[in-house]
């Protein structure tokens, strides 16, 4: 009597279509949790930006313009840290008045028009679908 070795191409197709649906289940669900921390850092930068620019508010007169004094702040840069972590945001500070005011804005990099917006007034508007 002959015993079978190995597994049949039957059994070998079965893994194959059951990893592929563990997979197509699997993926979305990934993508849709790095674009939610990646929206979460921004927030948390975007916050951090404003506490800064409050501080250096009352401490100066008027808002840091990180454009024409760098390091002014006192914080780390924002886009040095997604850099170093490979978290496709990038954030801007602009002055806006008068009255003295600003714009700090978190920019989803690879298009879409994603972004967070948050002005002197602690508002945060959110494109970010």
């Amino acid at each position: 009597m002959r015993r079978a070795r190995g597994m049949t191409l039957m059994e070998i197709l079965m893994v194959v279509i059951a990893l592929a649906v563990v997979a197509a289940l699997a993926i979305p669900q990934f993508t849709g949790a790095m674009e939610r921390s990646y929206e979460r850092f921004a927030r948390e930068q975007l916050e951090l930006l404003y506490t800064a620019e409050r501080v250096y508010l009352f401490e100066n007169g008027t808002y840091c313009d990180p454009a024409v004094t760098p390091g002014c702040l006192n914080i780390d840069d924002p886009n040095a840290a997604a850099g170093n972590n490979n978290i496709p945001v990038t954030f801007t500070i602009a002055l806006t008045g008068p009255p003295p005011g600003f714009t700090a804005t978190a920019t989803r990099g690879g298009g879409g028009g994603q972004n967070l917006v948050i002005t002197n007034t602690g508002t945060i508007t959110d494109n970010w679908p």
